[in-house]
């Protein structure tokens, strides 16, 4: 792992700046992101879907989580999730934050690296 990527403070920001400045372990991401976020640290539940978007240098690619009914009652197992610890909701959208690989990060020198 490279410097940059020890400077990043949550696994997510560490996957996405590996993923720029390490090609091997970029194309690891791409071929098979399960496994690779595993050996990351990371989890994804067979359930959720892992899809990958990789963006231009040009781009800024945003990822939205689905879309929440505000009126909707929360049924018990939402409930209980609520009361603490990781809810699916937390984990789809750290999911996708890790698979967006298009935002634009600022580098430990001040300068603004664009992954």
């Amino acid at each position: 792992m490279s410097d940059i990527t020890t400077a990043a403070t949550s696994p997510l920001e560490q996957i996405q700046l590996r993923a720029a400045v390490e090609p091997e372990f970029r194309s690891a991401l791409m071929s098979d992101p399960r496994t690779t976020l595993r050996k990351s640290g990371i989890e994804v539940p067979e359930q959720i879907s892992i899809r990958i978007e990789e963006s231009a240098a040009d781009e800024f690619v945003l990822a939205l989580p689905p879309a929440i009914d505000p009126e909707a009652e929360l049924d018990e197992d939402a409930l209980a999730g609520a009361s603490g610890g990781f809810t699916p909701a937390f984990l789809y959208v750290g999911v996708v934050v890790a698979g967006t690989l298009g935002a634009v990060w600022s580098l430990p020198d001040g300068r603004k690296k664009s992954v």
